[in-house]
C-alpha cells in the first residue's frame, strides 16, 4: 500500500494516542542522541505576508514552529492527532475531537475547546476573508461539548476532514492574543502553542523564533532559535547553503537538486512524494482573451513540453499533462490533454482573429531567473503560432498579490499538494476562495466530481471521482501543467531530526537538532 493510499484510508477516522510518536523522527532519522542548543537558519523562497493563520491558506516551517495543528501527517503519510488526542466519526459528517489536556498557549492561556471553536468560527466568518476558509467551509456548526471536546457538524460527509485540520485551519492561535492585537495580529505578535515563540519579524529580512520552554511535548524543542530568511533568488540561496551561511534552503530547480543527490556528504535532500500537482499556466477564464476556449487550447497546443524540459532542466524533469503525475496512485491516463501541435494551434489562432481581431495578451510570472527563462520560452512558442505576447515579471510578492487580486491574463503558477481534496477542491470549485480559485473557473460537473472525491471513504471511489474531474478540466482547460513540482529542502549534513510528512517544505522545526 502506498503512503498516499494509507493516508486516504485513514482520513475517515483518525486514531487516538497519548503521544504523537508517529510524528516524531524515527531513530534512524535521528541518527544518534539529540543535542540541545544552536540557531537554525532557513533560506526560504519568498517573503511572508502575515503570521496570522487567517491570512495563510497553507503552512510553512516558521508557521508550524509557532502553531501546532489539531492533526498532522506522519512520516508514513497517514493523518494522526497532534494537538488533538483523537478525532473520530462514524459517518464522516459529525466529527468529535478530543484535545490533549494541559496544553497552554505561549501567553499562558489554555488551549481548550473554546479556543478551537473561536479559531474555527474566525475562519468561517466571511467578513474575515480567511485564506483557509475553504478547509472549513463544509462546517455548519462547531461547538464545545466540554472543556476538551469539540464537535464538528458538516453539511455533507467529508472523508478527508481530518486532512483539512493539518492546514492553517487547524493551526490554533490564542484568542486572548488575537483580541489584544486586533488588526496588528500576525504582524506584531503571533501566539500559538508550538515549539517556538514569535520574537520578531522584519519583512523581507528575517523572522526570529525562540524556544518555548513550556512546550507540551516534554524535551522539545532542541534548538534555541529558528530563523527564516527570505531569499527569492535561486543562486543566492544556493550560494548561502554552499557557504554554510544557512542550515537549510528551499529548492525546486533540477540542477541544484542533482547537485544535492550527487554530493550526499555536502547536503541531505528531502524530496516530495505523492504525485499530486505541478507547475504550468493558469488562465483567467472570465476575461478576454482567455474566456475563449480556442485561445486556451491554442496555448496548450503551442507548448512543446519536451523542448521546455531540455532547455530548462537538461532533460531531467519529466513532463506532465494534467493534475496527477504519471506513476502516482491518482494517475489514470484517461483524460485526453492537448499535446504539442503547432499547426492546430495556428488554425485556432486564425479562427479567433478572423472573428475578434488580433490576439494579444500579457504572460506573467515572478522574476526569479528560472521562472523568467520559463516564460521567455513559452513566449517564443506562442509567438511562433501567431500570438502577440508581452511579459510581466515583477518580484515574487508583487506577482502573488496581483494573482490573488485576479490582475493577470495568464501566468505561471504551481498547483500541488498531498491529497487531491486539499489542493483541487478550493482551486477548481465554483465557490472556491479567490486565494485558490483566482482564475474564476466554474463548472458544476467538476464540482460534482470533486464533491464525490471528498465524500467517499473508499480510495478507489475517490480515484474514479478525480479521474472524472480530470476529464472535465482537460476539456475546459482552466490550467495546463508542464512539469511535476519538486519543491524540496536541502539540509546540511549535521542537521538531524528533519520531519516533513506532508511536504518537504512544510516541516516541523520542533524535532530539529544540530550534531556537534
Amino acid at each position: 500500500m502506498s503512503a498516499l493510499l494509507g493516508a486516504t484510508l485513514l482520513s475517515g477516522c483518525v486514531s487516538s494516542g497519548s503521544e504523537p510518536d508517529r510524528a516524531r523522527p524515527s531513530e534512524g532519522a535521528s541518527d544518534g542522541k539529540p543535542v540541545y542548543g544552536g540557531v537554525f537558519r532557513y533560506a526560504s523562497v519568498g517573503t511572508q505576508t502575515s503570521y496570522d493563520p487567517l491570512k495563510r491558506g497553507t503552512l510553512d516551517a516558521s508557521m508550524i514552529g509557532i502553531y501546532d495543528t489539531l492533526t498532522q501527517y506522519t512520516e508514513d503519510g497517514t493523518v494522526q492527532p497532534y494537538l488533538a488526542e483523537s478525532l473520530e466519526s462514524a459517518d464522516a459528517q459529525t466529527w468529535t475531537l478530543k484535545l490533549r489536556p494541559g496544553i497552554k498557549f505561549h501567553d499562558g492561556t489554555a488551549l481548550d475547546a473554546d479556543a478551537v471553536v473561536y479559531n474555527i468560527e474566525r475562519h468561517l466568518n466571511p467578513d474575515n476573508a480567511s485564506s483557509a476558509r475553504s478547509y472549513v467551509s463544509g462546517i455548519t456548526k462547531v461547538e464545545a461539548a466540554d472543556p476538551l471536546t469539540v464537535v464538528f457538524t458538516l453539511a455533507t460527509p467529508i472523508a478527508s476532514f481530518p486532512v483539512n485540520l493539518t492546514t492553517a485551519a487547524g493551526a490554533i492561535a490564542s484568542p486572548t492574543a488575537i483580541k489584544a492585537a486586533g488588526d496588528d495580529y500576525g504582524r506584531t505578535s503571533a501566539v500559538g502553542a508550538g515549539a517556538f515563540k514569535f520574537e520578531k519579524w522584519n519583512p523581507d529580512q528575517v523572522t526570529v523564533l525562540k524556544k518555548n520552554p513550556d512546550y507540551w511535548q516534554k524535551g522539545l524543542p532542541y534548538l534555541d532559535e529558528f530563523h527564516e530568511i527570505p531569499m527569492s533568488d535561486t543562486q543566492t540561496r544556493f550560494a548561502a547553503f554552499q557557504g554554510r551561511n544557512v542550515e537549510a534552503a528551499w529548492f525546486q530547480e533540477p540542477n541544484q537538486l542533482k547537485w544535492a543527490r550527487d554530493n550526499p556528504n555536502l547536503a541531505v535532500l528531502h524530496e516530495p512524494s505523492g504525485g499530486v500537482g505541478g507547475t504550468g499556466l493558469v488562465f483567467q477564464v472570465k476575461t478576454p482573451p482567455f474566456d475563449d476556449i480556442r485561445v486556451r487550447r491554442a496555448t496548450a497546443l503551442a507548448v512543446n513540453i519536451d523542448a521546455l524540459n531540455q532547455a530548462l532542466f537538461q532533460g531531467g524533469m519529466p513532463g506532465m499533462y494534467g493534475p496527477f503525475r504519471e506513476g502516482s496512485f491518482w494517475y489514470t491516463g484517461k483524460a485526453k490533454w492537448p499535446h504539442y501541435d503547432p499547426e492546430a494551434a495556428k488554425k485556432l489562432v486564425a479562427e479567433f482573429e478572423a472573428e475578434k481581431g488580433p490576439l494579444s495578451f500579457t504572460l506573467g510570472c515572478h522574476n526569479a531567473p528560472d521562472r523568467r527563462r520559463y516564460i521567455e520560452l513559452i513566449q517564443n512558442m506562442l509567438t511562433q503560432v501567431g500570438m502577440d505576447v508581452k511579459l510581466d515579471t515583477p518580484d515574487v510578492a508583487q506577482y502573488v498579490a496581483a494573482t490573488f487580486a485576479k490582475d493577470f491574463q495568464v501566468g505561471c503558477f504551481p498547483k500541488n499538494g498531498v491529497d487531491p481534496d486539499l489542493i483541487y477542491f478550493p482551486s477548481f470549485t465554483c465557490d472556491g476562495p479567490t486565494t485558490s480559485n483566482f482564475f474564476g473557473y466554474c463548472n458544476p460537473a467538476a464540482d460534482e466530481a470533486l464533491i464525490r472525491g471528498r465524500q467517499s471513504l473508499d480510495p478507489e471511489e475517490r480515484k474514479a471521482a478525480y479521474a472524472d474531474f480530470e476529464e472535465i478540466i482537460s476539456q475546459d482547460l482552466p490550467m495546463v501543467w508542464h512539469w511535476g513540482d519538486t519543491f524540496s529542502v536541502i539540509t546540511q549534513p549535521d542537521i538531524k531530526g528533519y520531519v516533513a510528512p506532508s511536504s518537504p517544505t512544510d516541516w516541523n522545526p520542533a524535532y530539529l537538532w544540530i550534531a556537534k
